[in-house]
């Protein structure tokens, strides 16, 4: 039981951390690295020309997908209820 909620914890705080991209940018300071997370900004998007709003809403799109599939993989480690694990 321990290890499964270890795997769900570590699963689903991977996934939440993809919300950086969601969240403000925090005030430039003297010496700070850039800020990673920027949605208009894509090193894929960009060569082929689309604008930044729309690579924003594609990378929120993804950004949804993703936590939300981290999600369920944090669920599913819960093989007691899953249905096609029976036989553990």
């Amino acid at each position: 039981m321990l290890p499964q909620l270890v795997l769900a914890g570590l699963l689903l705080g991977h996934g939440l951390i993809h919300n950086g991209y969601l969240s403000p940018r925090p005030p430039a300071k003297a010496g700070a690295p850039a800020w990673p997370f920027e949605l208009g900004r894509s090193w894929v998007l960009q060569p082929l020309g689309v604008a930044p709003r729309a690579a924003r809403l594609v990378g929120l799109a993804l950004v949804s997908a993703t936590i939300g599939g981290f999600a369920l993989a944090a669920r599913a480690t819960d093989l007691d209820s899953a249905p096609l694990c029976t036989n553990l």
